[in-house]
């Protein structure tokens, strides 16, 4: 059991979450959940006082003057300013990729292997007659059915009618068992990487830890579902 915690810090040291200054290495296979995030700032060095100038790459504090004519040799100071031209400052950095929850996507996304992996679009539709579906006028027109008004001397009263309505209440919702959680006690966490281990030695299989879909489990599921445990809330 020690053994394994070790094994546990081990590879949360070896694979550190998002903690990279390299946008090849923030994006690289390895760091599936990492994305890299542009952010380039640029301006005018004129635009900046002394120690913002002094700080900026590129940009100087300089004592200017103005030269007062090609034949005198000397010049018309005025003080310091920001010389330079334009700079770029480049604050881009590697952040977590926050984890989808299954309720946001659409069915598409939902049933989509990436996007939606861990998640099952479950059909939900209503279907019934406008004429007994809806006493009311609001919930008549908001389903697309039509409100009749017979007036003073109609001899029905008001009513809602035009055929059927259809209601779309199809959801995208968690698998029970998520991927990683092989003992199906609803987390992710050491014991499950403990039985995962006792699985490949055994030379088993089970598609809840086949972490990356390649049809066995190995040493690179074991990461990932390491990698999963790090990033749980």
């Amino acid at each position: 059991m020690i053994y394994l915690i070790q094994l546990f810090l081990l590879f949360s040291f070896i694979f550190p979450q998002c903690n990279y200054d390299n946008e090849s290495l923030c994006i690289s296979n390895i760091n599936e959940d990492c994305e890299w995030i542009d952010d380039i700032e640029n301006g005018s060095c004129s635009s900046l006082n002394g120690d913002e100038c002094d700080s900026t790459n590129g940009c100087s504090w300089d004592y200017g003057c103005i030269q007062w004519g090609w034949w005198y040799n000397w010049c018309y100071t005025y003080g310091y300013e920001c010389n330079g031209g334009t700079y770029t400052i480049d604050n881009s950095y590697c952040e977590e990729i926050e984890a989808t929850q299954c309720s946001s996507l659409d069915e598409d996304s939902c049933n989509h292997p990436s996007y939606g992996e861990g998640c099952n679009w479950v059909e939900d539709i209503t279907e019934g007659s406008c004429y007994y579906g809806f006493n009311n006028y609001s919930d008549c027109i908001a389903n697309g059915c039509s409100w009749y008004n017979p007036g003073t001397y109609g001899y029905m009263g008001s009513h809602c009618y035009g055929g059927t309505y259809t209601i779309e209440n199809s959801y995208c919702e968690e698998l029970e068992n998520q991927q990683g959680d092989l003992n199906g006690d609803s987390s992710v966490d050491v014991l499950d990487v403990i039985q995962t281990i006792d699985l490949i030695i055994s030379g088993n299989y089970n598609f809840i830890v086949d972490i990356d879909h390649n049809g066995e489990v190995n040493i690179l599921d074991i990461i990932q579902i390491i990698d999963i445990i790090i990033n749980q809330d």
